[in-house]
């Protein structure tokens, strides 16, 4: 007589458990590489910004960082001294690529990155002085620090011009 088992073989186990393995291996890769790209898309930012200040610092011009969620990127702008003020500022040349200073975020290594809530002190942009300090991007100094997200990591600008980011 034969008799039907009803269930898995040990082989069958074995298998499955490995393929399940693999499929969580490769999904914790993901998550991390999404993780990655995010925290490397907060840090160039913040770096800019560093940027931007530094360049006030030295230039003794105004500049600005405007975001621009729609587009999901960010502009650094610079004081023309012919044309001082916000009204004639210009597109700084970014020393990487020796192009208008645009990050598009998104793209290249930031691919799948979003750019969220820009704050600063009620403005989508922040400014930097020939001091460093941060205003709003209308000349209204921050009275406490402004912020814009990148996924789930924070880049904050106190009002005396510290960037970090969390």
């Amino acid at each position: 007589m034969s008799r039907t088992r009803a269930g898995f073989t040990l082989f069958e186990l074995v298998v499955s458990i490995l393929v399940l393995s693999l499929l969580g291996t490769f999904a914790l890769q993901a998550a991390h590489v999404a993780d990655d790209r995010e925290s490397l898309s907060a840090e160039r930012l913040a770096q800019d910004l560093r940027y931007a200040q530094t360049w006030a610092m030295m230039s003794h011009n105004k500049t600005w960082v405007a975001f621009d969620t729609a587009a999901n990127r960010y502009t650094v702008y610079v004081e023309d001294p012919a044309n001082p003020g916000r009204a004639g500022r210009l597109t700084l040349t970014d020393p990487l690529t020796q192009a208008g200073f645009q990050v598009s975020l998104g793209d290249n290594e930031a691919a799948g990155t979003v750019l969220s809530s820009p704050s600063f002190a009620g403005q989508v942009e922040v400014e930097f002085d020939r001091n460093g300090l941060a205003y709003d991007g209308y000349d209204v100094a921050l009275s406490s620090n402004g912020s814009v997200r990148i996924g789930r990591r924070t880049v904050s600008v106190s009002p005396v011009g510290w960037v970090g980011v969390s």
